[in-house]
């Protein structure tokens, strides 16, 4: 596999400005130094991930066994369903150079369901965007899902033991919603790789975009490299 075009985290920073995805891919190097906040802020997520795992036990967590090779990822995701697990956690997906690695997927009764968990007591906009992506790459790939859900806390993550997840958590299905979306997902992905194959940096100017729905990590940059 060859490297990777767009990942889910990529496609969703695109959407916000092109020229943070720009940089991000290109420049990393001139990224703002992450804060203690934000560092805070990705570990309290990787932890709630890993607590929402209770809810679907006795899975297989892929980024376990593969690292975070992305091609391993991605086999082995493979290799794992034609072998019949019903469970797998860190499940990653590739289509046409986009990946996204699926936090929770799961094979019922009914079919192939996939869980995106959010260390977030509300749903924004922005998370079911970034569910309903995968929803469509996971499609795309070749596995067809009968349902995507956002999992999501009742309240935020103080760092104590969760012993009882099953109250801890809701879900929502975003399904018909992720479904709506895939034709906007198309256009959009046309539209970043073609911005990224002109190898030439977007002339956007600063504004609301730089801190919704995300900081943006390239402010600095921005600012002391104004568009005129």
């Amino acid at each position: 596999m060859a490297k990777h075009i767009l990942s889910k985290s990529g496609f969703i920073r695109g959407l916000q400005c092109h020229k943070s995805l720009y940089l991000n891919r290109f420049h990393s190097d001139v990224r703002d130094p992450i804060s203690a906040e934000q560092k805070a802020k990705f570990a309290r997520g990787h932890t709630v991930g890993a607590i929402a795992q209770q809810l679907f036990p006795n899975g297989t967590d892929v980024r376990k066994t593969a690292g975070l090779s992305v091609p391993k990822v991605i086999q082995q995701t493979r290799e794992l369903i034609e072998k019949g697990e019903t469970v797998i956690y860190e499940a990653g997906f590739e289509f046409e150079g986009i990946i996204i690695i699926m936090d929770i997927l799961v094979r019922d009764e009914n079919g192939w369901a996939a869980y995106e968990v959010k260390s977030s007591p509300e749903i924004k906009e922005v998370y079911r965007l970034d569910a309903a992506f995968q929803s469509y790459i996971i499609r795309k790939s070749g596995l067809v899902l009968e349902n995507i859900s956002i999992v999501y806390v009742t309240e935020a993550y103080t760092g104590q033991e969760i012993e009882h997840p099953w109250t801890y958590f809701r879900m929502e299905s975003i399904q018909e919603y992720a479904l709506s979306q895939y034709d906007y997902f198309e256009k959009e992905i046309r539209s970043q790789k073609m911005m990224l194959a002109m190898h030439r940096l977007p002339p956007i100017e600063m504004g609301e975009q730089c801190d919704n729905p995300y900081p943006c990590d390239f402010k600095g940059f921005c600012k002391a490299h104004p568009v005129y």
